[in-house]
């Protein structure tokens, strides 16, 4: 699921969810093809946006990228969601998966310090997993103790470029591993 608060966001030419990072997994989905010219809701995700009527938020296409921008209303959210896409695997944290996307920040603005422009969540099947906050110079992930507080962060540059990321969830851990390519 990727959604945005106040942003604008170049996303992945290629989403695609792996097995094989992880022992006993093969394979790969790709869950949206940036190549194909057309937005993640003609391949099975669902975008919704909040204020459900009249939000502000931009869709574009670019050859390489979906571009979504929801910088005129700071309080507008947008995003693609998967709960509905056909090609979803159970995500199963006990043998492990994997989330490989591309994604640049172009401009983000977020109003408190347990907030980003851009969040990657990825949620196993038992409804447990992970939420990556993304801002231009930091990627962070949401505490669970306190529950949504910015907790893990590291300085890096999210806007220079169109960036390969692999989120790799295995039990109680992931990782997150940039210009992964």
């Amino acid at each position: 699921m990727f959604v945005s608060r106040s942003l604008a966001v170049r996303y992945a030419v290629a989403l695609c969810l792996f097995g094989s990072a992880f022992p006993g997994l093969v394979g790969s989905q790709v869950l949206y093809d940036g190549s194909a010219a057309t937005p993640p809701s003609s391949q099975g995700w669902l975008y919704l946006t909040s204020p459900f009527f009249g939000a502000s938020a931009v869709r574009s296409l670019t050859e390489e990228a979906v571009i979504l921008d929801t910088m005129a209303a700071l309080g507008d959210n947008a995003g693609w969601f998967s709960t509905l896409h056909p090609e979803v695997p159970v995500l199963d944290r006990s043998a492990g998966y994997s989330l490989r996307f591309d994604l640049q920040v172009l401009a983000e603005e977020h109003v408190t310090d347990s907030r980003a422009g851009l969040s990657v969540i990825a949620l196993a099947d038992d409804a447990r997993g992970v939420e990556i906050g993304f801002w231009q110079d930091k990627i962070w992930v949401q505490g669970d103790d306190p529950l949504f507080k910015r907790a893990e962060t590291v300085s890096v540059n999210t806007s220079s470029a169109l960036d390969a990321y692999h989120l790799n969830v295995m039990q109680d851990g992931y990782s997150l591993v940039a210009n992964a390519r």
